[in-house]
């Protein structure tokens, strides 16, 4: 298969899990993790200090693990 930014490996692991690719979240911490979720149609939560993808309301960006680890206790 194909690697990242290409979106075969999140794909796959839908099809493995048996479940439509849009009912997942990918925890990313580089760009190739961003562009491959957004081309899946994926949810993508996004650990970087960069403010890159800041204007795509399917990537939400945190700039440290405590604040990513928060979001998700607190929404899943």
């Amino acid at each position: 298969e194909r690697p990242k930014p290409f979106p075969d490996v999140f794909l796959r692991a839908a099809e493995l899990l048996n479940i439509d690719s849009r009912e997942c979240i990918v925890v990313g911490d580089g760009k190739s993790d961003v562009e491959a979720s957004l081309a899946a149609d994926i949810q993508v939560l996004f650990l970087s200090t960069q403010t890159l993808f800041n204007d795509n309301k399917y990537v939400t960006r945190f700039d440290t693990k405590e604040d990513l680890s928060q979001y998700v206790i607190r929404n899943f």
